[in-house]
């Protein structure tokens, strides 16, 4: 098989088992929104952004290391799975001895439900590892259907208690724990993950060296974590958890858009780490790039000009006055998305150490940004600060990754680019007919300059569509 039929068939598996995940958390927004008050909707938000925060540290990022060993070394993958379910577990310990510092007043009154918060965190903890062994040893089938279940059992679990019985915030965490339990146990019981999972390894110096691949990762993971969640934490000190519950809706419509780039993402890290040795890698990352970012942009442009539309139909009551927020919030997560596909380069060649640097560079701009103009102009103040972190990353990353791929990408279509989906979002957000009509011929715009970019990839595939 070529390298572009593996990454075709990555990304069709991943489609599957992410669009389960995101979709129906998507299709989730409004009821979330209609049966919880706003301070409800950001102890739930709390839940994910400090999760997303603890996960990396407690555990060393060592679920990225053995998903990169795993795939070099097949010998070894048992032993390299084994210490990292080992040291998996191991966090959900310490995470529990950290339980106490949840009653501090920034975490919103994530306190009060510290037991459920352990259990959150150990099911997602344990299901993530394990969709990660499943990547690394190519069982997709697996991945997929685990997912799937996985997101029934939470759909299903969310609708009982929350609208019937009524349990508000439990009954999230209720459906959490529940849904990401069916995950593990079809892991490990019908995937058969049992196997490589549990049972003797020998700890040695190669193991160990897992971390001198992961631990550089850490810090990177928590001051991208900085760069992207910190603003709810000045959101709820300084306004309240309710503007954070807010925010934290304006973010669910970007989140369609991280549900197309995460799909592509985790199956082309795993088509880099594939392919980083073989030939011809610049132009295989060059034509990747370019695809992606044809479809980024114009997913983007389209969701900033429908961002109002789509909200009446997310966003119950007064949830609705948040979608002003959603076209900056998409610009800031389409510089996360190229910020990603570039941070594939450090991670396949593994030199992993620059990862750090730029994002402790984007996560000091985020939160001096996010401090300064969210007292100057409120919520608009911290999505703005979140753009500007991100694009500082991204510039960084674009310039310092020529030193291991040379990805052959215009930058006049980058710069038009960007460009057009600033003026977009301005535009959209003054809600008058003149306004509007500047942002759909941006969208036009940003249309024909990227299916320009990638018109040569288009004539070739359509040559080769002929012949056959």
């Amino acid at each position: 098989m070529s390298k572009y039929g593996r990454l075709i068939k990555n990304v069709g598996a991943f489609t599957v088992s992410n669009v389960a995940i995101k979709l129906i958390t998507f299709l989730l927004v409004p009821f979330y929104t209609y049966y919880l008050t706003a301070a409800e909707f950001g102890i739930t938000d709390m839940l994910n952004t400090v999760t997303a925060l603890v996960l990396p540290i407690v555990t060393g990022s060592v679920a990225d290391a053995v998903l990169r060993y795993a795939i070099d070394d097949r010998s070894r993958a048992n032993q390299y799975i084994r210490f990292g379910f080992l040291v998996t577990g191991a966090s959900c310990i310490l995470v529990a001895l950290l339980l106490p510092l949840l009653d501090l007043g920034f975490f919103g009154g994530l306190g009060a439900y510290k037991v459920w918060f352990i259990a959150a965190y150990a099911t997602m903890a344990i299901h993530n590892y394990l969709s990660v062994v499943a990547r690394g040893l190519d069982k997709m089938r697996t991945m997929m259907v685990a997912s799937i279940l996985s997101s029934l059992v939470n759909i299903g679990t969310a609708v009982v208690t929350i609208a019937v019985l009524h349990l508000g915030v439990v009954g999230f965490f209720l459906s959490w724990v529940l849904g990401n339990t069916a995950g593990c146990l079809w892991y490990l019981l019908v995937g058969g993950l049992r196997h490589q999972c549990f049972g003797t390894f020998n700890l040695s110096r190669s193991l160990l060296s897992l971390f001198a691949y992961s631990l550089p990762l850490v810090p990177n993971a928590l001051f991208w974590w900085v760069s992207q969640s910190i603003n709810r934490f000045f959101i709820t000190g300084f306004i309240g958890i309710g503007a954070s519950g807010l925010f934290a809706a304006a973010s669910r419509i970007p989140g369609i858009l991280n549900m197309v780039a995460s799909i592509f993402q985790q199956a082309w890290n795993l088509s880099a780490f594939q392919e980083y040795r073989e030939k011809g890698r610049d132009a295989f990352f060059s034509t990747v790039f370019k695809v992606y970012q044809c479809g980024l942009a114009i997913t983007t442009i389209l969701l900033i000009c429908s961002s109002k539309w789509i909200a009446t139909l997310l966003f119950q009551k007064d949830f609705f006055q948040a979608w002003t927020l959603v076209p900056i919030l998409l610009v800031a997560f389409y510089f996360s998305a190229l910020n990603t596909f570039y941070g594939s380069v450090y991670t396949a060649s593994m030199k992993t150490q620059y990862l750090f640097v730029t994002t402790v560079v984007g996560a000091l701009v985020c939160v001096a940004g996010t401090w300064i103009l969210l007292k100057l102009i409120g919520l608009p103040g911290a999505g703005i600060a979140t753009a500007l972190g991100n694009a500082l990353v991204w510039l960084m990353r674009l310039l310092d990754s020529r030193r291991f791929v040379t990805i052959d990408a215009s930058r006049t279509v980058t710069v038009m680019t960007i460009v057009l989906l600033l003026v977009s979002s301005f535009s959209i957000c003054m809600d008058q007919t003149p306004y509007k009509l500047v942002a759909y011929g941006c969208l036009l715009a940003v249309v024909a300059v990227q299916i320009w970019q990638v018109k040569d990839i288009l004539v070739h595939l359509l040559r080769r569509g002929r012949r056959r």
